[in-house]
């Protein structure tokens, strides 16, 4: 874990650099308690600081808007597409 990993949590941020979609939604669905279901491949990085109190909407929101993918949310589940 890098320094600014570990900074950013104690400060209450999720902290991605450069980090591998699959990597990023593990980490937000065991913050959220749901589950990840991805309907294709996204071979792109994220790059994002994300507030932990966020509203899940709002975190995949944020993701969103690199233009690469697009979420649903199902009862718990997140559907990447």
């Amino acid at each position: 874990m890098k320094l600014n990993e570990v900074i950013s949590w104690k400060n209450g941020f999720f902290h991605f650099e450069g980090n591998e979609p699959e990597f990023v939604l593990r980490k937000l669905s065991r913050w959220y308690n749901v589950e990840v279901v991805f309907k294709r491949k996204i071979n792109d990085k994220f790059y994002a600081d994300i507030p932990m109190n966020t509203m899940l909407s709002d975190a995949l929101k944020a993701l969103e808007l690199t233009g690469v993918v697009h979420f649903t949310i199902e009862n718990d589940k997140i559907i990447v597409n």
